[in-house]
Order: structure tokens, then C-alpha cells, then sequence
């Protein structure tokens, strides 16, 4: 027995299938690894190998279907020069998702946040790590509850949810609110997409989050994004305030170039408003492997810049 059957049959057992060779038709299997060496470092540290995967597990059944993803961490790279190891098995996400209609579905469980400026996996992403914006929201990146998507067009999504605390998703503290979950994503026209999403979060230390972002292909090959955030943090230092982004990437055969500009301020005494650049180019070595080159340098204000330099190695199946 192969790994891919080994996986799948442990994947059905676990999720409680009914028969092993229905659950097997049914069920598709996909994930990755992430290999990268830090290969330059300004302040001097040392380049260290990092190694995550995830493993997605999405079973199609009658009226239904159930996405598990589960992220199999070994260390996180740290822009400010250290390495926070963390090792185990995450679940990224355990999402219901069940059609209610020819215009409503509905999706229950854990799921990646939906004011993310940009995919929570290095698969859907131009660099080796997320960028400025989706860091500022550490914390928030996992939402608990449920989610009604309501489209009445082709090119009109709406979104509403009712969710768990989004700081703290078990509601282990007192007195603790549930968050609301309002989204609209629109495409007016062929090549343009725009998304809007808010997200209560009362008396807590990001507070309410507004995010939009604008998404272009207009030209062949050639994508541009643009994102903003705004915050409404209550207490703690590093609470975001605002920020933007822009993004360019262009694609040629099987190279892709990247860069990305962000800009954060935040609320707290102490905390050095942030930009940072990052440039990276993606070559697509087979269909399963890309091999990627990233340079990044994060400008804290009067706290000082870092250059870093990361040689990436993608294995998506």
C-alpha cells in the first residue's frame, strides 16, 4: 500500500466515513512541503533550514462535503533575526461547507480568515513568507463559527457570519463577545476584482478590522493587487492601525517575477511604524516543484532595517 492510499484511508477513519472504498471515490488528497535556507542575513544571524507542509484532506459526500487541512510545522522564520520553533500538527482548517439553495451555501467550522490580505499557504503566494500586512493581523489569521455565502449573480458574492471571539475562538475568558463577519467581493467587469470585509472584534486588542482589496488582469501575465487595512485596537502594544500594499507579478514561460511594497502604522507607544519591500523570482522546475528566490528588507522607523535572503524549495502534490 502506497503513501497516498495509507493517507487517505487514515483520513477516512478519522473522519468517521462510513466505508473505507466509497470514502477513497470521494476523497482528494493534495498538499506540499516548504524547504527554505536563509541564506543572507544583515544582522549577522547565522542562515538556518526551515522546513513545513501541510496535508489537505477533502471529502465529497451527498450534499455536503468536509475540508480538513492540517499544517505539520517544524519552525517559523522571524523577520527580526530569530527563529521560533514550533513543532507538532496544526488544523489549519475543519470546514463543513453545505449548499442551501441554488444561491446560499453555508460553511461551519474552523476557517482561515476572511480579512487576510493574502493566502495563508506559501502555495498561493509570490514569496517565501506572507508579507507586512498579514503578520500585523497575528492572531486573527483563524475564525470559529459559521459563514452564509449569498450569491445572486455571477459576479456578486455576499458574505455574513457569526463567529467566536477572534482572539479567543475557544471563548475560554469571561465575558467574552462573539464576532460578526460581514464580506462583499464583486468583479464589475472581466479582470477586476474587488473585496471588502469587516470584522467585529469588541473590547480586544486588534478591535474591529476593515480590509480591501483590488485584484487586476487586465494584461496577460501581468497581476497587480492592491490592499488596505484598518484597525480599531483597544489596549496592547503593536496593535495594528493601518496599512496598504501593492503587489506586481508578471509570469513568462515558467519564471515568475515578483515584488511587493507594505506600509504599517500602529497604535501603541513604542511600536515602530513598518515598511517593507520584498522581491522574489519563482521558477517553475516540473510541475510539482518550484524553486523560488526571495530578498526582503523590513524598515521598523527608528528601530532599523533588516535585509534578509531566502532560497525556497515548494513541493506541491
Amino acid at each position: 500500500m502506497n503513501k497516498s492510499t495509507i493517507v487517505a484511508v487514515t483520513a477516512a477513519a478519522m473522519l468517521g466515513f462510513g466505508g473505507v472504498g466509497t470514502a477513497m471515490a470521494n476523497t482528494e488528497i493534495s498538499g506540499h512541503g516548504d524547504i527554505r535556507w536563509g541564506a543572507l542575513d544583515s544582522d549577522g544571524e547565522e542562515g538556518a533550514f526551515v522546513a513545513n507542509g501541510e496535508l489537505d484532506v477533502v471529502h465529497n459526500g451527498e450534499g455536503a462535503s468536509l475540508r480538513l487541512d492540517l499544517d505539520l510545522l517544524n519552525a517559523l522564520n522571524s523577520h527580526q533575526g530569530s527563529i521560533t520553533t514550533t513543532t507538532g500538527v496544526d488544523v489549519e482548517q475543519l470546514a463543513l461547507t453545505v449548499p442551501a439553495g441554488d444561491m446560499v451555501t453555508v460553511m461551519a467550522g474552523i476557517l482561515n480568515s476572511p480579512v487576510d490580505p493574502e493566502s495563508q499557504d506559501v502555495t498561493g503566494i509570490n514569496f517565501a513568507e506572507n508579507g507586512l500586512l498579514f503578520r500585523a493581523l497575528d492572531g486573527v489569521h483563524t475564525v470559529v463559527g459559521g459563514v452564509a455565502a449569498i450569491a445572486p449573480t455571477d459576479t456578486v458574492t455576499v458574505l455574513l457570519g457569526f463567529l467566536n471571539d477572534a482572539i479567543d475562538p475557544l471563548q475560554t475568558a469571561n465575558g467574552v463577545d462573539n464576532s460578526i463577519y460581514a464580506g462583499l467581493r464583486i468583479s464589475p467587469v472581466e479582470g477586476v476584482s474587488v473585496d471588502v470585509n469587516y470584522l467585529t472584534e469588541p473590547n480586544e486588542t486588534v478591535g474591529d478590522v476593515l480590509g480591501i482589496g483590488v485584484g487586476l488582469d487586465l494584461v496577460e501575465n501581468l497581476h497587480l493587487s492592491a490592499d488596505y487595512l484598518a484597525a480599531d485596537p483597544a489596549v496592547g502594544a503593536g496593535s495594528l492601525d493601518n496599512g496598504f500594499g501593492i503587489e506586481a507579478a508578471y509570469h513568462m514561460d515558467k519564471l515568475t517575477g515578483a515584488v511587493r511594497y507594505e506600509d504599517a502604522s500602529y497604535e501603541a507607544a513604542g511600536s515602530p511604524d513598518t515598511t517593507e519591500i520584498s522581491v522574489a523570482v519563482t521558477h517553475e522546475c516540473s510541475e510539482n516543484l518550484n524553486l523560488r528566490v526571495d530578498w526582503t528588507n523590513v524598515d521598523m522607523d527608528t528601530a532599523g532595517s533588516q535585509d534578509t535572503a531566502t532560497v525556497q524549495a515548494v513541493y506541491s502534490f
